[in-house]
């Protein structure tokens, strides 16, 4: 239950939105526990995951954007996407039109790893959401792409 706070007295409402907030957050950071011990096996943190994920799905991204994507700030950002670098799955190159900006890209290497990944990951996943027939995750898919992604 959610609580309104109105002329010092305390209203018990249930706000919809504050409870589909909370919801949709929840689930979320349910599935990230769930994938981050499955991906434990594989020594890949659950950003580094996302990064590759976003990479794979969407082709290459300016670091401040794949920041902002997975949650991270771009000092943070800089150090998964240093790690991935390292591990030989990303790279990163300067932009031509301006100097500030960094690209991240996949590498061959990385295109397999999330491949693998993503077979790896998929029972998690599909084990999450087993209680929702196919009609209910149409629906779900449907509503969610509504809300405005800033």
């Amino acid at each position: 239950m959610f609580y309104n706070i109105k002329n010092n007295i305390g209203v018990r409402i249930m706000d919809k939105t504050l409870e589909m907030a909370q919801l949709i957050n929840s689930v979320s950071y349910n599935l990230d526990i769930l994938l981050s011990r499955k991906l434990l096996y594989e020594n890949m943190a659950i950003t580094e995951f996302k990064t590759l994920l976003i990479l794979f799905n969407e082709g290459d991204t300016p670091i401040q954007e794949m920041a902002r994507k997975v949650f991270l700030t771009s000092g943070s950002m800089t150090y998964i996407a240093n790690k991935l670098v390292n591990k030989q799955f990303i790279y990163k190159t300067q932009s031509n039109e301006d100097k500030r900006v960094f690209m991240l890209s996949l590498t061959e290497k990385g295109r397999e790893k999330i491949k693998a990944l993503i077979l790896f990951t998929e029972p998690i996943i599909e084990d999450y959401f087993s209680g929702y027939t196919k009609n209910e995750k149409e629906r779900i898919i449907k509503i969610l792409r509504k809300t405005k992604i800033q």
